[in-house]
């Protein structure tokens, strides 16, 4: 499970004094998990209660707090600054939800609420009230653990999937204090979610240094979370900076700073397995043609350098401890790629395929016809030029599709999903067809997990494993080999596809709003045989919804982000052809049932 990050963890630190041994330490903890307005978090409470026990190892008073409403809340502050009058170091940890409204630096007690229609927040608290709490100690410091994901998914938009306009938290600051910002991630990245009850990527490697590093510098510690953070997660990039330089300020006060420079060298590694073992996961991943060649150097040296180009590091060859690191997450994260055999396109493997690339099949008698389309690489996303091009749809960018694979011919019918039903699948949901008819007209008011539901009967009885395309893999259908906005050109006809011509010039006529959905297959197939692809319904796909392009994967795998809300992609009857480019995203609560959203499965060849 993925979040877009909220995490930014910002210490501020008045001018610095050496803390005495016996000199009071106090600190305040909160976490906040179970909003009752706002979606609820399953990461910060155990978080919380980690990093207390953590901060009274070392020596601080320590008042912690969960699930807090604004009351509570503002009584812990009022009794934390009791506390702090008189320490020499004050800290607080604050982990929930937090957001930046108008130019205001908001946090979010548990029954804070939020007004769609004027994007206005109610029982809020501003977060210079917490620095208020710490400010009688000379020594403060603030770490905040406040997410940026979208929280508010019930407040509707008709868009491309930017989220309600509600941003996380701002940069923090005063011109008199040392400020330290480490964010868990980069700006419009990915931070990857614990399970509930456990921890995050972030926090764990926070808690480790805490234990390990107790003696360094913070500004060192939070260098090496984010280095570790990076190693583990690699569309996760956190990101640290300084302003006012960085303060001599440690988790223990005895030897604070002797224990020297956090980051070891990046040592090179020349030993045979090691430089099997990056061999091998370089071939799995499309990087070298055949692994089990001995020696040519030269060859895997040039394949490290591929590989850190895709990963944005710098191109240098040198096979170092964090690189495999990188490597190892890389072919964990995404699926080994298979192995290269006779080349569908230059340099991407294909191999020996149950069903031919363009052919079509079915699994079963009730199973959706399937078409398979090739591997490839394409650019994802909108050109600069592309006429409807929207922020979300930045920036292009190339992905790989490494094999083929097979995807439903049609979007999956009334019929289908009926005959799912009939044999007591698909959780016996029978979606209702807003009076349009049912048969071959695409299933709607069908939800994400709707979807899952049909997709496991049809796995069960197929034995083949189903599944939703990822965003870049039905981009890459729908696109069929073509850079055009449509697959058909630079513009989609209303004989082309089921949506809204009516305000295309000389388009008024009978016929350029259906006002409804239409069967499948009522207009031609695109280059690679599919349907549909453009208008008729939205269509769900694998991927968390993400306010852009930026960090996505190259490889077609689907994105984490704020999973409350997936991408929709294909447009639809209602919407005009600009909301049809295969460039084009939106994204809905993922228990949307609408009546402009139905889906088409996916699965990979054997």
């Amino acid at each position: 499970m993925f979040r877009i990050v909220a995490a930014a963890l910002i210490l501020l630190v008045s001018a610095w004094s050496p803390a005495i041994a016996d000199a009071k330490r106090v600190a305040l903890v909160i976490g906040m998990s179970d909003y009752q307005h706002l979606s609820k978090l399953p990461n910060p409470v155990p978080d919380a209660k980690a990093i207390a026990a953590e901060f009274k190892s070392h020596g601080f008073e320590v008042s912690e707090y969960y699930n807090l409403d604004r009351a509570g809340l503002l009584d812990a502050l009022e009794k934390f600054e009791r506390d702090a009058t008189g320490a020499e170091v004050a800290l607080v940890y604050y982990a929930g939800h937090g957001m930046s409204v108008q130019g205001k630096n908001l946090l979010a007690p548990t029954d804070m609420e939020i007004t769609c229609e004027d994007k206005t927040t109610i029982r809020s608290l501003d977060l210079q009230q917490l620095y208020k709490a710490a400010g009688p100690a000379p020594q403060q410091i603030v770490m905040l653990d406040a997410c940026r994901n979208d929280p508010f998914p019930q407040c509707p938009t008709r868009g491309t999937g930017q989220g309600s306009g509600f941003r996380g938290l701002s940069l923090l600051g005063e011109a008199d204090r040392t400020v330290v910002t480490a964010n868990a991630t980069g700006s419009g990245q990915l931070a990857a979610d614990g399970d509930p009850g456990a921890h995050s990527p972030f926090a764990t490697a926070l808690l480790r240094n805490f234990t390990e590093n107790p003696r360094i510098y913070f500004g060192d510690l939070l260098n090496k979370t984010a280095t570790e953070v990076k190693l583990a997660i690699r569309t996760q990039t956190p990101e640290v900076s300084f302003q006012g330089g960085s303060p001599k300020v440690c988790l223990d006060v005895e030897g604070c700073g002797l224990a020297g420079p956090s980051l070891p060298p990046d040592t090179v590694l020349t030993d045979p397995a090691t430089v099997a073992e990056a061999r091998s996961a370089l071939q799995q991943l499309g990087f070298i043609a055949n692994a089990s060649r001995g020696g040519d150097d030269e060859i895997l040296a040039d394949a490290i350098k591929r590989f850190q180009a895709k990963a944005g590091l710098t191109p240098d060859g040198q096979l170092t401890a964090s690189l495999l690191a990188v490597m190892r997450v890389t072919k964990t994260q995404f699926a080994a790629l298979p192995v290269p055999g006779k080349p569908a396109v230059p340099g991407i493997g294909a191999g020996p395929l149950e069903h031919e690339v363009g052919s079509t099949f079915k699994d079963c008698e009730n199973c959706p016809e399937m078409v398979v389309v090739p591997a490839g690489r394409f650019l994802m996303g909108a050109a600069k030029a592309e006429k409807g091009r929207q922020a979300a749809e930045e920036p292009q960018h190339e992905v790989t599709e490494a094999a083929p694979l097979a995807i439903s011919e049609f979007e999956i019918t009334f019929d289908e999903w009926e005959a799912c039903a009939l044999e007591g699948g698909c959780a016996n949901y029978r979606p209702q067809d807003s009076g349009w008819g049912r048969g071959r007209r695409p299933v709607i008011y069908v939800s994400y997990d709707d979807t899952k539901a049909y997709i496991e009967w049809l796995r069960q009885k197929s034995g083949k494993a189903y599944r939703l395309p990822s965003e870049a893999e039905w981009e890459f259908a729908a696109r069929a080999g073509t850079s055009t906005p449509f697959a058909a050109g630079e513009t989609l006809a209303p004989t082309q596809a089921n949506f809204d011509a009516s305000n295309l010039p000389g388009s008024r006529k009978q016929g350029t709003y259906q006002g409804t959905t239409v069967e499948v297959g009522t207009f031609p197939a695109n280059p690679y045989g599919l349907h549909d692809m453009e208008g008729n319904v939205f269509e769900w796909v694998e991927d968390c919804a993400n306010k852009n392009h930026a960090g996505a994967p190259a490889d077609a795998s689907p994105r984490g982000g704020d999973c409350s809300r997936r991408v929709a992609k294909g447009g639809a009857w209602y919407y005009e052809a600009e909301f049809a480019r295969p460039s084009a995203r939106m994204s809905f609560p993922k228990g949307s049932r609408l009546n402009v959203i139905g889906f088409r499965v996916a699965r990979p060849l054997e």
